[in-house]
């Protein structure tokens, strides 16, 4: 009887023991389903047609790659073609303003040329001594006297000398230039390299290159040197260069030296005797008026 008793007490308890093992499972297996198990992530949707790119694809959406980026297929090459015309246009305005830069120091430098025989020390002072002999064209002397009254224009070159020869065309220019002035006077004086020497070697060889330039006007020499040592005696200097280009007032006062040759120098010597004669010819309109 008791056994019988402890047999039942004993088969209730293991049914317990199998009815709350089975709950507890049913309750514990939503802790470990695989949607919430840490060691696994949940799938990410992705494009049939194109397996291994996460997200959406932008052809779901009838959208190529370039337009999912915001882009469109030739935006890199309109780019770069700004950017090439940018370039150009910045060198174009490079190029402009080193022009402009360049021909304004070019006129700069022109005028300073052009300056220059207005600074030479015998600015100011009177000649001292004018004699000139003939050489081709003349048989006439030439001596201080003679021009006074006048602006006066004295080049003093040689054929042997390559400045002077550079220089000779537009020494013609300003010869014609003012050569229809009564009150102005161009006097042309061809030197050898040394004091003295053969005239008539000076002679043959000025007018064979008269001929050559197809020019006619009077030559003069300063065998020697009385001229061009008057010239440096006035700017307190003791050597002399070819070419050198004089200017003189109605007063026989020197307005301006050129020596040597450089583009420009020209424009100094026209600019210097127009000058000189428009003052000049204010004074002898003036006393023209009043005579009558």
């Amino acid at each position: 009887m008791r056994h019988g008793k402890n047999l039942w007490r004993g088969a209730t308890r293991m049914s317990s023991v199998i009815l709350s093992s089975r709950c507890w499972k049913d309750q514990a297996e939503p802790l470990i389903s695989p949607r919430l198990h840490p060691a696994r992530k949940p799938p990410v949707p992705s494009d049939s047609s194109e397996q291994g790119q996460p997200g959406r694809s932008a052809k779901a959406f009838g959208l190529s790659d370039a337009d999912d980026l915001g882009e469109s297929p030739d935006r890199p090459a309109k780019s770069r073609s700004r950017m090439t015309l940018v370039a150009l246009l910045i060198v174009l305005a490079a190029a402009i303003g080193l022009l402009t830069l360049s021909r304004w120091k070019d006129a700069q430098l022109s005028t300073e040329r052009a300056n220059s025989g207005l600074r030479h020390p015998a600015v100011g002072e009177p000649l001292p001594e004018l004699h000139l002999e003939p050489l081709v064209g003349t048989e006439t002397t030439v001596e201080l006297a003679d021009v006074k009254g006048q602006v006066v224009l004295i080049n003093y070159w040689g054929t042997w000398c390559p400045p002077c020869r550079v220089e000779f065309p537009h020494i013609v220019e300003l010869s014609e230039r003012f050569g229809d002035r009564e009150d102005f006077r161009f006097l042309s004086v061809s030197c050898i390299a040394r004091l003295g020497g053969d005239t008539s070697r000076l002679q043959s060889d000025t007018a064979a290159y008269l001929e050559h330039q197809n020019v006619d006007f009077p030559v003069y020499s300063d065998i020697q040197g009385i001229s061009r040592w008057a010239l440096l005696q006035a700017g307190r200097s003791d050597s002399f260069a070819f070419p050198t280009t004089v200017v003189l007032d109605r007063q026989g006062v020197i307005q301006g030296v050129w020596v040597g040759y450089a583009s420009g120098y020209e424009q100094g010597m026209g600019n210097l005797v127009d000058r000189l004669l428009d003052a000049s010819a204010e004074p002898a309109a003036s006393e023209s008026a009043g005579a009558k």
